[in-house]
């Protein structure tokens, strides 16, 4: 008797946990804030430098590479470059090469570059994170899906340490100024969201 009143009881502990779990297809707040968030994770705020290696004239003036070279990610060297002045064309006695500067990736730079498939290098140094979904339509069939059109408000969320560190970057860009001295500034935003076989996801990652 004790053991079958036993079975009895974990069976309806099973049976309660998978009545209360939900499902992630269902239209709800907690699933679409999921959903956004997912988003939002495979597209963090970065700053894009372009195509490494990268060489320019030798130069005084500290750039953005520079910068990268401080922090850590970027190594630079002395190269010689084809002189970039208009005189060097046609004026035999001009120098055909000037001394230049070559940029390329440290190890802890590959280690931290987001490459897309154009070979563009971006260092990312935050994401945006929701705070609520504060409202959703009623999910309808549109363009052969189910969808549903989610207000939420949002915040940036796990700045990096270099991003905060470095003077030089927050006073040239202002996102990253943004993200470094007003990370909790609430924004609103808004997002087709498609219900899929298992859950619900972002428009803009459905192809």
């Amino acid at each position: 008797m004790i053991n079958r009143l036993g079975t009895l009881s974990l069976t309806a502990i099973v049976l309660t946990s998978v009545i209360g779990c939900s499902n992630p297809t269902d239209a709800n707040k907690e699933n679409f804030k999921a959903a956004i968030n997912d988003y939002y994770e495979q597209k963090p705020e970065c700053l894009d430098i372009g195509v490494l290696p990268y060489k320019r004239e030798l130069s005084k003036n500290h750039t953005v590479f520079d910068e990268f070279v401080d922090i850590g990610f970027l190594k630079v060297e002395d190269v010689q470059i084809k002189n970039p002045a208009f005189a060097a064309m046609f004026d035999d006695e001009a120098p055909k090469l000037v001394p230049g500067s070559e940029y390329s990736l440290t190890t802890e730079g590959e280690s931290q570059a987001n490459i897309n498939s154009r070979g563009r290098v971006r260092f990312c140094y935050a994401k945006n994170e929701v705070v609520e979904v504060t409202d959703f339509t009623e999910p309808a069939e549109r363009f052969g899906y189910v969808m549903s059109q989610v207000s939420y408000t949002y915040k940036l969320a796990n700045t990096a340490d270099w991003a905060m560190d470095s003077t030089y970057l927050n006073e040239k860009f202002s996102a990253i100024a943004q993200a470094t001295e007003h990370p909790d500034t609430i924004k609103e935003g808004s997002a087709p969201l498609i219900q899929m076989s298992d859950k619900w996801k972002h428009g803009k990652l459905v192809h």
